[in-house]
């Protein structure tokens, strides 16, 4: 399985910011059968949004709640460093979900499928946008690295 995962933690705009980008992906995407959305939250997640572009997508949705705010004052280090949030949501889910993970940040728009990039992520590798770039230099770009020598 894979998944896309986005990660709306202590900030309501957070909320706001993942619909609308959950937006752009439903109309972008040509979703394989085997991607599913994860969306990590301590916060209360509207049942569904009122528009077509949400049906096409709400059977794909999970919403995994984090009920235990000491979870996420461990992650944080009890607020010190709260962009810490990201690598521990990708752990977590890594951690209960078996499969690849696209991490994508609440605030994406999506101008063009992204599901290709998981044809990036392997055993040991990872892939990571470091800058603002255009899809089509992404494809060309080899920005995988191997984690472990084999």
């Amino acid at each position: 399985m894979k998944y896309i995962l986005y990660c709306a933690i202590n900030n309501p705009i957070l909320i706001n910011e993942t619909i609308y980008s959950l937006l752009s992906l439903s109309k972008t995407s040509h979703f394989r059968p085997d991607v599913r959305i994860i969306i990590l939250t301590n916060l209360t997640f509207p049942a569904t949004v009122s528009c077509e572009s949400w049906f096409k997508l709400q059977n794909r949705i999970i919403i995994e709640t984090i009920c235990n705010q000491s979870i996420i004052d461990r992650w944080t280090n009890n607020g010190a460093y709260r962009f810490n949030i990201k690598i521990e949501a990708i752990r977590f889910i890594l951690d209960k979900y078996k499969g690849d993970v696209l991490f994508v940040d609440s605030d994406t728009i999506f101008l063009k499928d992204p599901t290709p990039l998981f044809d990036r992520i392997g055993y040991s590798r990872f892939a990571l946008l470091y800058r603002y770039q255009s899809y089509r230099t992404l494809i060309k770009m080899p920005l995988y690295h191997n984690v472990v020598q084999k």
